[in-house]
C-alpha cells in the first residue's frame, strides 16, 4: 500500500525565495527516485516561510531509502543549514472509507 508523506519546512520569510528555488532543483531528482509516485509543494498564504511537501511513495521503505540517499549526498542537511530551516516529517496511510 502506498504512503503519503508530509514534510513541513519552516524558514524565515526572507529565505522563502531561496527555498522555492532549492525545491525546484531538488524535486527533479526526488520525482525520479525509485518508489516516488509524486510530489507537490505548497506554501502557506499567511506565512511565506512555511512550506509543505505532499509526497506519495510506494512504501515507507522507499521513502526511507530516499532519505538515506539524501543524507549520504549531504544535500538535505546542507540545504537546511543554508536557509536556516526547521522541518518535520510525518507518514500517513490511506483509509478505506
Amino acid at each position: 500500500m502506498s504512503v503519503t508523506v508530509l514534510l513541513e519546512i519552516t524558514v524565515p520569510p526572507e529565505k522563502s525565495a531561496a527555498v522555492e528555488a532549492m525545491l525546484a532543483e531538488m524535486l527533479v531528482d526526488t520525482r525520479k527516485f525509485d518508489g516516488c509516485l509524486g510530489v507537490d509543494a505548497i506554501r502557506n498564504q499567511e506565512d511565506p516561510g512555511n512550506f509543505v511537501l505532499i509526497e506519495r511513495w510506494q512504501s515507507r521503505t522507499h521513502h526511507e531509502r530516499y532519505n538515506a540517499w539524501r543524507a549520504e549526498t549531504g544535500a538535505s542537511s546542507s540545504a537546511a543549514a543554508e536557509v536556516s530551516a526547521t522541518y518535520a516529517i510525518r507518514w500517513f496511510d490511506e483509509l478505506a472509507v
